[in-house]
């Protein structure tokens, strides 16, 4: 039986990230991921003869959805596969399962030390021997008492010893992260898992670089979005539409400004061809962060046309 046989699927997210896929690269992304949660560390071979026997897919299934999947959602590592935030979530779950294991095994045997010292007992039922037996219950009552003074401490140095096994600790909050959560309205309460850790701050912090805003503007933005949803949301990710929406209506601002200033000469429109250039070097660039709505249907067929891009660029970023 694997470490832990239940894994954690959050159905909106998975829903959202794989929309494009038809349902035989959904049943083999799904197949992946069972695999790779039963598999040490959440991670299984680099190897194709090896995982078209475990995934049961013939040659013409491999080419024509297994690569595409495996292309597009998983990360290799010294010759291994594996799918980055479902292994996040399987060392978060694990170090919780080895945590209340350790905590549990240490709450034992302070357990049992205690009631050592709670079951030792000299009475007799002897006549002859009460005053023996009230001497010797008196003595037993304060050897108890002396031992279990310390009792609490122990429990409380093993209790916290616990709580700092690796990976159980709070990362440093960072501080962008932190207005953001505020803006968001989730500062005062339980904040959901998609706000927490360092893939938050980084997907917030993307924000800045796709769309051209700055901290300030982006906390702005995600404070006006609250006044369209009742609900603050799940995760960062649910406001990729409205910034790349904010960016797109900065950018716009500042050309219509710089068109009726008078002191600095208005830049030159750009061009269609430029358009497309800039947006087929940031499909390319995949070390920069692209919601899959920046493409539209009709931007997407003319960078085809242009053969600036090429299919799988598009598949790579989600955009089919």
């Amino acid at each position: 039986m694997t470490k832990l046989p239940s894994m954690p699927l959050y159905v909106d997210d998975y829903e959202a990230d794989t929309a494009h896929l038809t349902p035989e690269e959904d049943g083999i992304y799904n197949r992946l991921m069972r695999l790779c949660w039963r598999s040490p560390n959440c991670m299984v071979p680099d190897d194709q003869t090896w995982l078209m026997r475990k995934l049961r897919v013939g040659q013409e299934c491999w080419d024509r959805s297994c690569v595409a999947v495996i292309e597009e959602f998983f990360s290799r590592q010294s010759g291994k596969i594996f799918q980055k935030r479902q292994r996040e979530e399987y060392m978060h779950v694990s170090a919780m399962v080895d945590a209340r294991k350790a905590s549990g095994s240490k709450g034992g045997r302070a357990k049992s030390r205690k009631s050592k010292y709670l079951d030792a007992s000299n009475t007799t039922y002897l006549p002859e021997a009460n005053d023996k037996q009230t001497n010797a219950f008196a003595l037993a009552t304060t050897t108890t008492t002396t031992t279990t003074s310390s009792y609490p401490s122990d429990t409380q140095k093993e209790e916290e010893g616990a709580r700092e096994i690796s990976g159980l600790k709070e990362e440093p909050p960072d501080p962008f992260l932190n207005r953001v959560v505020e803006a968001v309205g989730l500062a005062d309460s339980s904040l959901p898992r998609f706000w927490i850790g360092q893939s938050a701050a980084d997907h917030v912090k993307a924000w800045i670089t796709a769309h051209g805003l700055t901290e300030d503007e982006v906390v702005a933005e995600v404070a006006k979005s609250r006044t369209k949803n009742a609900d603050p949301p799940d995760g960062p990710k649910a406001l990729d539409r409205w910034m790349a929406q904010a960016g797109a209506a900065k950018q716009s601002a500042g050309t219509i400004k710089a068109t009726k200033t008078t002191d600095t000469p208005a830049k030159a429109p750009v061009s269609p061809e430029d358009r497309l250039q800039f947006f087929a070097k940031w499909v390319k660039d995949t070390s920069q962060y692209m919601a899959p709505s920046t493409i539209s249907n009709t931007l997407r067929d003319a960078l085809l046309s242009q053969k600036m891009v090429t299919v799988e660029d598009l598949r790579v970023r989600g955009i089919r």
